[in-house]
């Protein structure tokens, strides 16, 4: 419907506008006509399977726990319930963006406890599998900041030279200010993971928040030489190339 009102309308920024508008009630109406009107296995297996970014038999078996996973992926898909083949195969599936961001906010609505359970099967799983950013975004969904931000201080560096595209962005509503003050090490590991995942608005807060806290946390010369280096990269992302150039200069001089 949003498709064919773009592609006939006249004034194709006001329909846009008009269906953003109208979210709420596209929400409504899909949990009242197309969820509600499932089996109670196919609806909560949707709602379960809503947290996951990329939809296969084995992760949504790992995370849903039941072992008819494959056969209720695949009864999604046969029935067209905005589910999105990833491959020619149909083994990997995403579900369309506003029907995921529906589900989501239904899960959370019905049952929150269970949607903390299921990041939290999703980040261990994620984690045993060696993929630490993808793990981290699900233990702070999660309500965990602290293993996650340790799987960002121990692997987010590493994890972005290996898999630059970015998993999903990162729910920062359970880390506090607070959390980090003293926490330094944690601190610059967030702020780094955001720049790098280009949210430079946000992880240019956090360097902000470190640059501040300087003053009442024990700087070590390494952490010192790492703030420089993540300066440079925010203003380079941001066209002050002087001021780069500036925070390189201090990154090589401290880091001797």
């Amino acid at each position: 419907m949003a498709t064919l009102s773009l592609r006939n309308g006249a004034d194709p920024t006001r329909t846009a506008h008009a269906l953003e508008a109208r979210r709420p009630a596209i929400a409504d109406y899909f949990v009242d006509e197309v969820l509600d009107q499932q089996s109670p296995e196919v609806a909560r297996f949707m709602l379960d399977t809503s947290v996951l970014g990329e939809l296969t038999a084995d992760a949504c078996q790992t995370l849903t726990a039941r072992q008819d996973a494959a056969a209720l992926l695949h009864q999604v898909d046969a029935a067209h319930l905005f589910l999105v083949a990833l491959d020619e195969e149909r083994t990997s599936f995403r579900y369309h963006h506003l029907v995921s961001e529906t589900l989501r906010a239904e899960l959370r609505t019905r049952d929150p406890a269970r949607e903390r359970l299921l990041h939290l099967r999703l980040a261990t799983w994620f984690e045993s599998g060696g993929d630490a950013r993808r793990a981290a975004r699900h233990f702070l969904a999660a309500r965990q900041p602290r293993r996650a931000l340790a799987l960002m201080r121990d692997h987010g560096p590493t994890g972005f030279l290996e898999n630059p595209a970015d998993p999903a962005p990162l729910d920062l509503s359970a880390v506090s200010p607070s959390l980090l003050v003293d926490a330094p090490d944690d601190l610059l590991a967030l702020a780094t993971n955001l720049v790098l995942s280009g949210d430079i608005a946000h992880g240019g807060q956090y360097l902000d928040l470190f640059e501040r806290a300087r003053s009442s946390i024990q700087f070590k010369p390494r952490l010192a030489s790492r703030l420089a280096v993540m300066r440079a990269f925010r203003s380079a992302a941001v066209g002050q190339l002087d001021e780069a150039l500036g925070a390189r200069s201090e990154g090589r001089r401290v880091g001797k």
